[in-house]
This record gives structure tokens, sequence and C-alpha cells, in this order.
């Protein structure tokens, strides 16, 4: 059993200008229980911020929900996988997945063990959209 560790954090950006952020081991993070469906998709609560979660096993998924500002925006969701093996040579991808209420795919990523991904987006005014994160394909 593997347990994959992940930092996910949502940035709010200028809608003239669009501001990327980079991760790095010093980076103050904090703690999220995500939901695994998504009507129990975890509320993210503050743009900025990073938060850890972590899948344990392949079939697992987290889902969690932000809503937009009311002011015009570009997101950049970030997710950087640290993919830590317990046990065997596994070698996850962690896809992720943004999806409008209405369970429409807007876009997607996947990132390989110790690397980041993004999806950059301009989204509409105080609207709820769902985040899935899960193992993608185990590269050993």
């Amino acid at each position: 059993m593997k347990k994959t560790n992940k930092i996910l954090s949502i940035l709010l950006a200028a809608c003239t200008v669009l501001t990327m952020f980079v991760f790095s081991v010093s980076a103050a993070t904090t703690d999220i229980n995500a939901g695994s469906s998504l009507s129990t998709a975890a509320n993210i609560p503050s743009f900025g911020v990073d938060y850890v979660s972590s899948l344990s096993k392949a079939a697992e998924q987290d889902w969690f929900k932000f809503t937009t500002k009311s002011n015009e925006a570009y997101y950049t969701i970030n997710l950087k996988n640290y993919n830590i093996p317990t046990g065997g040579n596994f070698d996850y991808d962690l896809d992720i997945i943004l999806y409008d209420k209405n369970m429409q795919n807007l876009g997607q990523s996947s990132c390989f063990q110790g690397n980041s991904c993004s999806i950059n987006i301009k989204l509409e005014t105080s609207t709820t959209y769902y985040l899935l994160i899960k193992m993608g394909k185990n590269k050993t």
C-alpha cells in the first residue's frame, strides 16, 4: 500500500495579469481532509493557501469544492505530486480534473512523481466549482 501526498493550491490573480506561484519545501501548508465523493466535497476556504492531503490506495478519490470571488479573475490550480511509496516500486501519476456544477470537465492535468501540474482558467464569478484528484497510471 502506498501513500501519495499532494499539495493543492488555488490562487487568484487579477484578470489582466495571470500570476504563477511556485511551491517550495519551506512554504507553509494547511492540512485538509478531502471528501470521498462529489456530495461530500471538502470546501477550500481560502485562495493563495497550500493545502495538503493524501491518497492511500489506487481507487481512492479526493473531492474538493470552491466558490469564486465576485470579481472577474483567472484562477490557477496547482497540484504537487509527492508520491511517497510505502512498499513496492509504485510510481503513480496524479490526475486533477476541474468540473462545473453540471459536472462538465473544464480542464485537467496529470502530475508525475515529484512534479507539479496546474490548470489555468478564467472562471465565472460567484460560482462553485469542483476538483477531483485521483491516482492515474502506475509507471512501474
